[in-house]
């Protein structure tokens, strides 16, 4: 049954294939229908006996179409239910009275096709006393018309149960496989949607850092450095022009959803508008993905922007080309050039708004370059198709072939422990019991070993020749071994190696269980055609022998597909929802990093331009200098840092500031996490590092704050050459501590202060 809510997609794809194979059986039984009434078309030539045939094909036929078109629901298998108790019921009277006690028969074949539907679409409250009353019911009928004991009537019915029964066990295991599979696919789709979240998050970081890079630091630094008509019109309209842009970004309003060829204008007409001639060319399409189309102008606006202040020359080239294959940019100057080399962490021009971009979108970034020129800036990117989710394919599939084995060696277990039930009721019929009873004991314990086998992996082709012989050597035992002119020893003959059938179909790839199935097929054809003794049922055996092989196979052949094309889909599914709600939970989660980064730069750094823009501030005083030195700062702490946006490096900012706006120069190393260490000693910690940079003259050099941290532990030191220091420095005295120790050698010109901090119980053996 398909389509329930809260199925998932494994389960469903086994409920979509079971309805598919239940349908093909149900054909292939008709068919086998047919072929019994054309061979006793002597019995059947009366209106009356064909009656029931015909109508239990009529809707047989329609069950097959319904199955394989709409899929199989209760609905319908509540009609096959009853139509299964009118078959039961009417036995007598549609079946030749020869075959309805020692031979296999349509009708029974029928009632075991209804055994697999109920079982597969009811919960056993519903299908084992339905079950069970087709047996008892056709069990009383024989009785009542045909069979001279009870017990002679009831064991043909036997199949109707021992057959669904085992059907359960198989089917209940392969639901739990699906089940298993379809939690770990909602564990992959949770990792892979909190992958998603941080991608995008972080995405939106570098690119937001990126503009800001471009627009706030660049004039923060240009007016720190002391620009050129510092207090002409285009100083002042660049500020303002980089306060819109950083509050337009940061406030969600970006506009780079258009193609390649509007991103790349853009950027080129930033860079004409600041005095850059540009060559341009374009060829190809611009169906690029608005991610790389942004990228590919972020790199070019930059590598626009450093031909402007770095080559020398007034003019710039750019040749872009966009075809299926992707895209290429190159961006080349003649200028002075220079000698590439490492790009370090706070070098953020070429690394982050070159180089990353583009790796973030999956291309790269190459810059060639000598001493007297040319300068050539590469970008690449090439468009590959969606990676599949291989890996999780190969898991599930991998998992759902292992509890298909599993589960259908127990079912085997349950029909070999069923056929010994049956084989007990009836040694009489053979001339030497022992023997048949060792023979099944012998494959029954070979069944067993092969499962648990087949538990860690296929079978080998040995163990598969194997068990197939053992089986042969049964089959050809029960039919030499029974009473002269007996058919009884056949029905073990047609029902012994289904389970052997079932299993290496289960546990093997077709290559092995082909030739195993072909033979134990052949074989049971060959005793049962020269071991029946002439009459017109001998047709309609060997279509029971065949059918009922072939549905046994058909069902468990059927799981291969089932488990490949389900592992994909199932696969696919979580990838396609777990992407969905990434960009759901990231749209919600980069509006809050937008308003929480918005909100520093206002705190500082947006309200120092647009003071200067509006006019209010003079940017050639010393005094607004400094203070845009500082902001800048800042700001490249913020961004080059691994952990910026922690509460302690946040604590650390107004003395890094106060430092800055003294004229003292701070590095910036950090390692390690901070997020667990507790706002007491994060309190502890900020004021001994205030308090020893507070220390510090303009006159130092080398000025270092390293930290150092791993849960709630770690180490701060803060380090310079300070010619101010001719004796031992003023101790570093914060206020009185429970988590920290400060260790101060400070003296003869250099400042060492070392900064210790852990949970208040382990301080002193620090």
């Amino acid at each position: 049954m398909t389509g329930d809510a809260g199925v998932g997609p494994n389960e469903a794809g086994l409920g979509t294939r079971m309805s598919r194979t239940l349908g093909l059986l149900r054909l292939i039984a008709v068919l086998f229908g047919i072929a019994v009434l054309l061979a006793d078309a002597g019995w059947y030539g009366s209106p009356v006996r064909l009656a029931l045939p015909a109508v239990a094909a009529c809707w047989g036929v329609f069950f097959a179409v319904v199955c394989l078109t709409r899929g199989l629901g209760r609905d319908l298998a509540t009609g096959e239910l009853l139509m299964g108790l009118v078959v039961a019921g009417c036995a007598p009277w549609a079946v030749p009275p020869g075959e309805l006690v020692t031979s296999p028969n349509w009708v029974l074949l029928r009632l075991i096709g209804t055994g697999l539907t109920i079982v597969w679409c009811f919960p056993p409250v519903i299908w084992l006393p339905a079950v069970l009353s087709f047996a008892t019911l056709y069990t009383a009928v024989v009785h009542e018309i045909a069979a001279p004991s009870a017990l002679g009537a009831a064991l043909p019915a036997g199949a109707v149960v021992a057959v669904p029964l085992t059907f359960a066990a198989v089917v209940g295991r392969m639901r739990r496989g699906a089940r298993r599979c379809d939690e770990s696919l909602a564990l992959a789709h949770t990792r892979r949607c909190a992958r998603g979240v941080v991608a995008a998050r972080r995405l939106d970081v570098t690119e937001s850092d990126r503009l800001v890079h471009d627009t706030v630091l660049n004039t923060l630094t240009g007016l720190a450095w002391g620009a050129r008509d510092a207090g002409g019109k285009s100083v002042r309209a660049r500020c303002r022009q980089s306060v819109a842009i950083c509050e337009d970004l940061l406030a969600g309003t970006r506009d780079w959803e258009d193609g390649l060829l509007v991103a790349l204008g853009r950027s080129l007409d930033r860079a004409r508008a600041n005095g850059l001639g540009v060559d341009f060319s374009f060829t190809g399409s611009t169906d690029t993905p608005g991610e790389v189309a942004a990228a590919v102008a972020l790199a070019v606006g930059e590598a626009l922007s450093n031909v402007r202040r770095h080559s020398g020359l007034p003019r710039a080239r750019v040749d872009a080309r966009s075809d299926p294959t992707g895209v290429l940019v190159t961006v080349t100057d003649h200028g002075v050039g220079f000698t590439p080399g490492r790009y370090r962490d706070d070098q953020l021009g070429v690394r982050r708004s070159i180089i990353d971009p583009m790796r973030d979108v999956g291309g790269s970034a190459t810059v060639r370059s000598a001493p007297g020129g040319p300068t050539v800036v590469t970008l690449r990117w090439t468009r590959h198709p969606p990676d599949g989710p291989t890996i999780e394919v190969a898991e599930l599939e991998e998992r759902l072939a292992r509890d298909t084995a599993r589960a259908v060696g127990r079912g085997a277990a349950v029909w070999q422990l069923a056929l010994g039930i049956v084989l007990g009721s009836r040694l009489s019929y053979y001339q030497y019991p022992g023997l048949v009873v060792l023979a099944w004991a012998v494959s029954g314990a070979a069944l067993l070993w092969a499962g648990r086998a087949g538990r860690h992996g296929q079978l080998r082709g040995p163990a598969v020749a194997g068990l197939t012989g053992l089986f042969l050597v049964t089959q050809i035992t029960a039919a030499t071994l029974g009473q002269a002119g007996s058919r009884v020893p056949l029905n073990w003959v047609l029902i012994s190696g289904l389970g052997v059938c079932a299993f290496v179909t289960a546990a093997c790839p077709v290559r092995r269980w082909l030739p195993a199935s072909a033979a134990i097929a052949t074989c049971a054809g060959t005793l049962i055609a020269t071991g029946y003794g002439g009459g017109s049922g001998l047709v309609g055996y060997l279509c029971v022998v065949f059918y009922t092989q072939a549905a046994v196979q058909s069902v468990i052949g059927a799981l291969g597909p089932m488990r490949r094309g389900t592992a994909t889909a199932a696969a696919e599914i979580a990838r396609a929802d777990a992407e969905l709600a990434a960009d759901l939970l990231a749209s919600a989660k980069i509006t809050q990093d937008r308003r929480a980064r918005l909100d520093r730069l206002r705190a500082d750094a947006l309200p120092l331009l647009a003071a200067i823009g509006d006019g209010q501030l003079d940017p050639a005083a010393d005094q607004v200098r400094a203070r845009c030195a500082s902001s800048a700062a800042e700001l490249r702490r913020a961004m080059t840092s691994p952990t910026a946006g922690s509460d302690l490096l946040e604590g650390l900012e107004p003395a890094l500031r106060a430092a800055e706006r003294r004229g003292v120069a701070v590095r910036m190393q950090v390692a390690g996490t901070f997020d667990a260490v507790p706002g007491t000693a994060r309190d502890e910690v900020v004021a001994a590092l205030s308090a020893a940079l507070a220390t510090v003259t303009p006159a130092a050099t080398a000025v270092t704050v390293t930290l150092t941290g791993t849960n709630d532990t770690g180490e701060a030191f803060v380090t310079a050459d300070d010619p101010a220091l001719t004796g031992p420095g003023r101790p570093v005295a914060p206020a009185p501590s429970a988590w920290t120790q400060v260790i101060d050698d400070s003296g003869d010109g250099q400042l060492c202060v070392e900064i210790r901090w852990c949970p208040p119980q382990r301080v002193g053996g620090a």
